[in-house]
This record gives structure tokens, sequence and C-alpha cells, in this order.
């Protein structure tokens, strides 16, 4: 079910993930359920059947907590200065992550692409009081505007700045996978 689950990529009603994974529709439920309840799928429980699909931020999470055993804090801190231009395709002129850390353990981590053109993309990852957003957010790209609620596995620095890095080198790889040269 897991293999299934992280092929899913948009809103999927319980009983046609129980036939990709070749079971019924019970136990398929069942099993979604429960990777609901860890975060690996969201479940849109308002819908009939219930829609499930993979939860992008569990597979963030679980890139960074790789980057994070696989690198030391030097390691990591050295990744984030060196958004050199070399690793872009030749269509962005300029990147950048903006890093503030607060002693209240609150952050705001930016990323801020322009392309050769003049447009500007960016997302910011941020933990701060807000009267209407959730403390724990996202602002989404390109423009940083909407805002959607944060589950990151831990707030540690280490382990939020690996999270940040797996989005860039996805971002990159991306530019890259779309023939941009």
């Amino acid at each position: 079910m897991y293999d299934v689950v992280l092929g899913i990529s948009e809103p999927t009603p319980s009983p046609r993930i129980a036939e990709r994974a070749e079971c019924s529709p019970n136990a398929a439920k069942k099993h979604l359920d429960r990777l609901a309840d860890m975060g690996i799928v969201r479940a849109d429980r308002g819908s009939r059947p219930v829609r499930y699909e993979r939860n992008d931020a569990y597979l963030e999470w679980q890139e960074a907590s790789r980057i994070a055993a696989d690198l030391s804090i030097d390691e990591i801190v050295e990744r984030v200065g060196r958004l050199d231009a070399a690793r872009y395709p030749p269509t962005v002129e300029a990147a950048r992550l903006d890093v503030r850390w607060f002693t209240s353990g609150d952050f705001s981590v930016q990323y801020v692409e322009t392309a050769a053109n003049g447009a500007r993309l960016t997302c910011r990852w941020d933990r701060h009081p807000h009267s209407h957003d959730p403390r724990l957010h996202f602002h989404r790209p390109p423009d940083g505007t909407s805002v959607e609620g944060l589950s990151l596995g831990s707030i540690h620095p280490l382990d939020v700045l690996s999270t940040v890095l797996a989005a860039v080198e996805r971002r990159v790889a991306q530019r890259w996978d779309a023939g941009e040269e």
C-alpha cells in the first residue's frame, strides 16, 4: 500500500487505490487511514468515497531526515551558503536563502530565485505567532502570498535547514528537467 500511495499525486478515491494495490476496498481503507494518521497521506474525509493523496510534506521530511543524518552541522551550513550559479540552469540569474533564527525558537527561512527575464519566485518556511495562520506555516511559491500550515518532524535548526535544502534541490532539479539550458 505504501508504494502505491507514494505514486498518487492527486486526490484519489479509496476503491481506485484498492484496485492499484490489488487488495479489497476494506483492507485498503484500513491501511490508508493508518497512513493518514501517520501523516504519510492526506485524507479528504468530506468526499464520498474518501479520497487520499500522498502528503508531499512527509516526503520532504524524509529527505530532510536523510540530509540531517548524512551531513554535519558545518556541511549543512556550507550547503546553505553555496547556492552558487553553477548549479542552476542559465535561465536562473540569482538565488539566495535568507535564514533568521530567533532565541524563542521561531524562525524564517526564505528562498528567492530570480530568472534572467526578471521573474521572481519566492517561498518561505516560518514559525512565529500569527493571528490568522498556524504558528508553523509555509508561504507557497511563486510569490509567497498563499499560506498553508506546515508539518515538520522536528523544529531543530538542522532539521528545518535540511527540509529547506531538500526543497531547493528539488526545485533546481525541476528547472533542469524542464530543459532549461
